[in-house]
């Protein structure tokens, strides 16, 4: 339960300083950080985290040939489609380009990985 709930969190600010970073990145309401926005962005890093916990691993076991083909290059491409999966599904979050997409879940994740760094 703690582990999900640190995901959560360490999702919501990789969310917060990617929008506040990245051009082609949008969340609606990041500026004022009011509790409707803090909501929205607390509902948009708990979907993540579901997708990440969920989906992922499903992804990964049926592209794993093409992962080991790839010398796991293609997982790249699963965090670009669980990326753009929360676009379609977030309404205040916007996703502009092929390239605001690839900045984005490098940012998430190298934010992630930081977090997770202090966390040991």
């Amino acid at each position: 339960m703690s582990f999900v709930l640190f995901e959560i969190v360490a999702n919501m600010v990789a969310v917060a300083i990617t929008a506040r970073t990245l051009p082609g990145f949008q969340f609606t309401g990041i500026e004022q950080m009011d509790v409707p926005s803090l909501i929205s962005l607390l509902v948009t890093a708990t979907i993540l985290t579901l997708l990440n916990l969920i989906i992922r691993p499903l992804l990964k076991l049926f592209l794993f040939p093409i992962i080991i083909l790839t010398f796991g290059f293609a997982s790249i491409f699963i965090n670009l489609l669980i990326l753009s999966f929360l676009d379609f599904l977030i309404e205040p979050l916007s996703i502009t380009g092929f390239w605001g997409l690839v900045w984005s879940a490098f940012l998430i994740g190298w934010i992630n990985t930081l977090i997770h760094q202090f966390k040991r």
